[in-house]
């Protein structure tokens, strides 16, 4: 998700402060260990560990900014997890004339390359952040610090309408790189097209997936036949839930079995969003996401969080 239109008007503010938020898991849903992995990031989120790690180490990429006088323009920055923390943030993908964020990370298939995905908006569609944000990649074969031929693989046509794309989620099926992301106003909804593995080419059509409900900022990852979506849920006024869905075929989606309609995470004071799915097996995961006390108190810092959660799902 990316939150410009906050950001048309630069103001000078105090120092700003970690964002809290009063935070319950969803009925059935057993938390494990809850660990706060920065409350510095001033407005950093979208979380993302993709495929690149190292032993006793975890690589993430966030996107936003890591302070004021990088708005408005959106990027991407990297760092590693340590010891329950993050050490060495840096900048690593800047678009000219554009903003970036939701970086989605995956390995590109049969190479130790790397391919991000990510949100672009041009710096002339800010006034339209809702409407016209596509979809860009990018190849790294570093380790997700150099990216390299950065270019546009989905446009405002993304194949099924003319609502563009935003915030993907990659996943490698077979040979193919599928993503995941949700449309621009007014269409919204969860999509997925599919790419050959130089991630440029198409080789699936776009498809508009079966979604109980409205989800935003979805992750979707694969282990054990099953797929999991994790995302921001809209049946609300404001970003309050974090839910999760299920299925077999990528397709066709229902709520996680063993929750409550598929609530893992709700904020009873303060906004919670942009969840991702680090580590799953079975019934177990482990879920970043991020909190912050509103949009728009920018004297606030937003906080990311890892916690780990168990629910009785029947798979």
């Amino acid at each position: 998700m990316m939150l410009r239109l906050l950001l048309l008007v630069l103001i000078t503010l105090p120092p700003a402060a970690p964002a809290m938020a009063q935070l319950v898991p969803g009925p059935g849903v057993v938390v494990l260990k809850r660990e706060v992995l920065a409350d510095n990031l001033f407005f950093l989120y979208s979380p993302e560990t993709g495929a690149a790690s190292e032993p006793g180490s975890q690589t993430i990429w966030l996107g936003g900014w890591s302070k004021l006088k990088q708005m408005p323009r959106d990027r991407v920055f990297m760092a590693q997890i340590r010891d329950g923390g993050l050490e060495g943030l840096r900048q690593v993908l800047k678009v000219p004339d554009a903003l970036v964020n939701d970086p989605s990370v995956t390995k590109v298939p049969s190479s130790a390359d790397l391919r991000m995905y990510v949100t672009v908006l041009s710096l002339d569609d800010v006034d339209q952040s809702t409407e016209r944000n596509v979809l860009w990649t990018a190849r790294s074969a570093d380790g997700g610090t150099v990216w390299t031929d950065a270019r546009l693989v989905i446009g405002q046509d993304n194949g099924v309408n003319a609502c563009g794309a935003w915030s993907p989620s990659a996943l490698i099926v077979g040979q193919d790189i599928c993503v995941y992301y949700h449309g621009n106003s007014p269409c919204l909804g969860v999509y997925r097209t599919c790419f050959a593995p130089d991630g440029i080419t198409v080789v699936q059509p776009t498809r508009q997936l079966s979604v109980p409900y409205q989800l935003v900022n979805v992750d979707v990852s694969f282990q054990g036949g099953r797929y999991v979506m994790v995302g921001d849920y809209l049946g609300l006024p404001t970003l309050l839930e974090i839910r999760a869905l299920e299925s077999t075929d990528g397709q066709t989606w229902r709520p996680l079995r063993g929750t409550a309609d598929g609530l893992l995470v709700r904020s009873e004071e303060g906004l919670v969003f942009t969840p991702h799915v680090s580590w799953r097996r079975g019934s177990f995961m482990t879920l970043l996401f991020s909190t912050r006390t509103s949009l728009t108190d920018l004297d606030q810092n937003t906080l990311l969080h890892r916690w780990t959660i168990w629910t009785p799902s029947s798979f």
